[in-house]
């Protein structure tokens, strides 16, 4: 009887990617709000005109650091894509995850440089803002669809059906916390941020951009609301999709934490520690929510090879199993 070699487990380097991608985000806020962005003067990749700075100044180091990490997460999530396309290109979801993850990433690094080579325009830095979510999230579900894959027995299908109501629900929030993050992420840039007083109801005058705080503050309730919609929905499925229900509780109870370092940053004056708590679970939660636009997406049709299944058949659409659920989806 002829063995087939089995596909390696790449999951734990996927992991490891996206951790990566997760900490140059923190790393570049840190760059944000130390003004250590120009620490290596205008000049990118080199630093002060060569490989390492001159001069090691805070700013230096901390731009340097921000830069070096850069390389090495490259490295992994190059490493990553071309294992999970050689291994797993038969998913389509993979191969839609390692395009937008490569394609976020550079985006990310360029506009990157960008901020360095030029005047440091508010929308540039949060267009940066934006790129940086879009990579860590491609990657993160990259990593996902791996573990999902691996862990499978049938590969043919790797979630179940979702009523069509809750996949357009699921894509509704990450659609709105997307715009709310790239929101706050120009009210960081922009300055207002630090104007901001009072929690929870703003007490600064109009002159000092008091309709941007309400605006701010407002789009923050909304997004509460449609979470807690959003739990209120998938409740009852709780039993056959668990992954929806904890899913969406953890972005809910991620947004309850927003609000309340969105305080923390109020009453510190926009210290490091709170400014980089607000920053990664924004993070988190746009994650989280994307997270639950994967799992509740249709699947495609599957045309695997024979060597990537575990029975040998050719695959098939695997029958929806849960009653409840096909027919809340008609």
């Amino acid at each position: 009887m002829e063995i087939k070699p089995q596909p390696k487990k790449i999951f734990g380097l996927a992991a490891v990617s996206a951790v990566g991608l997760f900490l140059i985000i923190i790393m570049g806020f840190v760059d944000t709000i130390t003004a250590s962005t120009m620490g290596c003067g205008k000049e990118w990749p080199l630093c002060q005109g060569g490989i390492i700075p001159k001069h090691w100044t805070p700013e230096a180091t901390i731009e340097y650091t921000h830069r070096l990490v850069v390389f090495i997460v490259v490295i992994l999530i190059l490493a990553t894509c071309v294992l999970a396309w050689k291994q797993y290109r038969h998913w389509v979801e993979i191969k839609w995850f390692i395009g937008l993850g490569v394609i976020a990433f550079f985006a990310e690094a360029g506009l990157g440089a960008l901020s360095v080579l030029t005047k440091q325009s508010p929308y540039i830095l949060a267009f940066h803002m934006g790129a940086a979510l879009t990579a860590l999230t491609s990657v993160v579900l990259l990593a996902v669809v791996i573990r999902q894959i691996e862990s499978s027995k049938d590969n043919s299908q790797l979630r179940p059906v979702t009523p069509l109501k809750l996949s357009r629900h699921a894509k509704f929030n990450m659609v709105y916390v997307f715009l709310a993050i790239y929101y706050g992420a120009y009210v960081t840039h922009s300055g207002y941020g630090a104007l901001f007083t009072g929690w929870p109801i703003p007490n600064e005058s109009l002159q000092h951009g008091l309709l941007i705080d309400i605006g701010h503050r407002l789009v923050a309730i909304g997004l509460f609301l449609i979470l807690v919609h959003f739990v209120y929905q998938v409740k009852k499925y709780k039993s056959e999709r668990p992954d929806l229900f904890y899913g969406g509780l953890t972005a809910l109870v991620l947004t309850v934490m927003q609000a309340f370092s969105g305080a923390y940053v109020i009453a510190s004056h926009i210290s490091i520690p709170s400014f980089l708590i607000h920053v990664s679970v924004a993070s988190l939660l746009f994650v989280s929510n994307a997270y639950l636009v994967l799992q509740t997406a249709r699947e495609p049709e599957r045309h695997i090879p024979t060597a990537f299944q575990s029975n040998g058949d050719r695959p098939t659409r695997r029958k929806p199993h849960l009653n409840s659920v096909q027919n809340a989806s008609k």
